[in-house]
């Protein structure tokens, strides 16, 4: 995707967003100007809010095969954190893609404040912040047995690594 892209262009468009790896965009950035932005999530809180999310949000019909199974097999939530459909799923987007591509990372625990210095840099205004499909969780931590964090931690150490450094440069940014 990313060489069919780069031979063409993205149109008339000034924004492309949604879920996808950034590296299908990386060769546009060689004929456009492109700028590559981001929001991070504590990968533990991410991975319980996908369960959650899942367990709450099943369509049959409309299910991706992951989904299908997860429901059908009835996962626990031992099972889904741990398994290896979703290990390290940052390290897999962000595949072929250094945090230095990213003129900007904000981090979800901090939304309001990033989303502030997000809309002014980018956006050149200050847009009020709206949130959809928000459990009441962020910012706060799901609740689990802690023996049971430290395993999800040690499985998913690539992207808490990640995380970090994510977080190292929005202090440094801030």
């Amino acid at each position: 995707a990313s060489i069919r892209i780069g031979k063409r262009s993205i149109g008339k468009y000034k924004c492309v967003h949604g879920h996808f790896l950034p590296i299908k965009y990386l060769l546009l950035s060689e004929k456009t100007e492109v700028k590559f932005i981001t929001w991070m999530r504590d990968p533990i809180e991410r991975m319980l809010s996908h369960y959650h999310y899942w367990r709450r949000s099943y369509d049959p019909k409309r299910a991706i095969p992951h989904h299908k199974k997860f429901m059908e097999e009835n996962w626990s939530l031992e099972r889904f954190c741990l398994g290896p459909e979703f290990r390290n799923i940052y390290n897999q987007y962000l595949w072929g893609f250094p945090l230095k591509n990213f003129e900007f990372i904000g981090i979800v625990e901090h939304y309001q404040e990033d989303f502030i210095i997000f809309s002014r840099e980018f956006l050149g205004t200050n847009l009020p912040s709206f949130q959809m499909n928000v459990s009441g969780a962020i910012g706060k931590k799901h609740p689990i047995d802690e023996q049971l964090r430290k395993k999800i931690e040690q499985h998913h150490i690539e992207d808490i690594k990640l995380y970090k450094e994510c977080l190292r440069i929005r202090q440094n940014r801030i």
